[in-house]
């Protein structure tokens, strides 16, 4: 069982706990009453254990599971997560089994907006008590949360204390572990994360610094991701006999970004991905890249067949026996890409290119084809590539004809430019068809 797992776990519940206005102590109290009505009807007790103070108010609080199909429907009821999701996360509720939580609520009477939580583990699940996993029981039993509460009662923001994991020649360690939440977005926020393995044939030594996610998730056609890594660095070597590997990566300001959406009934996708400073060696091959980045978009897919195959994977049928039939519908239906890359200066033992930079829109127009070896028939492509000269010499050394294709070229950048298409089987460059 997953340590992010167990952290949804209680983010889930205390998520549906808090989801009350708190303004003043006894608006808090009558409030905390109805919550215990409504929660006992969905297999949760909750129970003030304590209650003191008057400037600054603390209640101990006592939360435990009964029922722990109740409890995810109604987490289910109360947000924006996808079923299949939240029963896949959750292992369709086994998770909360005999799950008891305690924790201390703390306002402020005089300053209404400040609001906090901080709970830990008070029983394990029973999936947890059952597992052999030592380590992953001392990180449970000392897991802490703290949530910051907004004003109207929802919660703001995820606190957890640090994480190091051990097992045997491993060792986990996540700094800093924050999530924030406004309304169905969330984004998480980690200082940095090692990951390392050490035994007598091979070590792995990883670091990621300064991670940021965000996700928004309707459900599997209408969802957002961003992923930021402001470092990476990752080191691997293996010794077996004689033989040894050595392999290192390393770069700065990376991102990924992904949308998924439905329109008109069609499925879109955008993919952006972007890194600078990368370093690659594997033995005595060495790459190095000052910039790069990628964008593409995936228009008007067919969404019927697209939802086809996505529930034959989601039921864990034979994806064989309806792929080439899907894809066919989809190759029928047609579509589109938009495809951009801008590279800077990548070096690496087979030579140097200083720029290379595409833009092309490639399309499949709608079609009754039988097979897929026809589909330049109804290709279209249209474009351009930007590269430095010296890499043209380069290629032209190599006895491809690029050079003859060469017709824009910027004098102060020390590049050229193509034009290319490609229609009803030809290829043209700058005008020229290719044969």
């Amino acid at each position: 069982m997953s340590i992010l797992k167990y952290g949804l776990v209680v983010a889930g519940v205390v998520g549906v706990i808090a989801g009350v206005p708190y303004i003043t102590k006894s608006s808090i109290d009558n409030n905390l009453m109805q919550k215990q009505i409504e929660l006992k009807q969905n297999g949760v007790s909750l129970d003030v254990v304590k209650n003191e103070g008057y400037f600054e108010i603390n209640r101990d609080l006592y939360i435990k599971v009964n029922d722990e199909k109740k409890l995810l429907n109604y987490i289910f009821r109360n947000s924006n997560l996808d079923e299949n999701l939240l029963n896949e996360i959750t292992i369709n509720g086994e998770i909360f089994k005999e799950l008891s939580l305690k924790g201390i609520v703390t306002n402020d009477n005089i300053i209404s907006q400040s609001f906090k939580v901080a709970l830990t583990f008070d029983k394990l699940p029973t999936s947890l008590k059952n597992s052999n996993n030592i380590e992953l029981k001392k990180l449970i039993e000392n897991f802490k949360l703290n949530m910051d509460i907004s004003k109207n009662g929802k919660v703001s923001s995820l606190f957890f204390n640090d994480i190091s994991l051990k097992d045997s020649n491993k060792v986990v360690k996540v700094i800093n572990p924050k999530m924030v939440l406004d309304k169905d977005r969330y984004k998480t926020t980690i200082s940095n994360v090692t990951f390392n393995i050490d035994n007598l044939t091979q070590s792995l030594t990883s670091t990621f610094d300064k991670i940021e996610i965000k996700n928004k998730h309707k459900d599997n056609f209408n969802n957002e991701s961003e992923i930021k890594i402001d470092n990476i660095d990752i080191n691997y070597k293996e010794q077996v006999y004689y033989s040894s590997k050595n392999i290192s990566y390393k770069s700065k300001k990376n991102s990924i970004n992904s949308k998924v959406f439905e329109k008109n009934k069609n499925i879109n996708w955008f993919f952006n991905l972007n890194t600078s400073n990368m370093n690659v060696e594997v033995d005595a091959i060495k790459v190095k890249l000052d910039n790069f980045s990628l964008d593409a978009k995936l228009n008007n897919l067919k969404g019927e067949a697209i939802k086809d195959l996505d529930l034959v994977y989601e039921n864990k049928q034979r994806l064989d026996d309806i792929l080439d039939l899907k894809m066919q519908e989809v190759l029928n239906y047609g579509f589109s890409i938009d495809l951009k890359s801008n590279l800077n200066y990548l070096k690496s033992t087979m030579g140097i290119i200083k720029t290379l930079n595409l833009d092309f829109d490639i399309r499949v127009s709608k079609n009754n084809l039988s097979t897929i070896d026809e589909v330049s028939k109804y290709l279209f492509i249209n474009g351009e590539l930007i590269l430095d000269n010296d890499t043209i010499a380069s290629i032209g050394m190599l006895g491809v004809p690029i050079h003859m294709y060469n017709t824009n070229i910027d004098v102060n950048k020390n590049t050229s430019k193509f034009n290319i298409k490609y229609l009803n089987n030809e290829l043209i460059v700058n005008g020229k068809k290719v044969k």
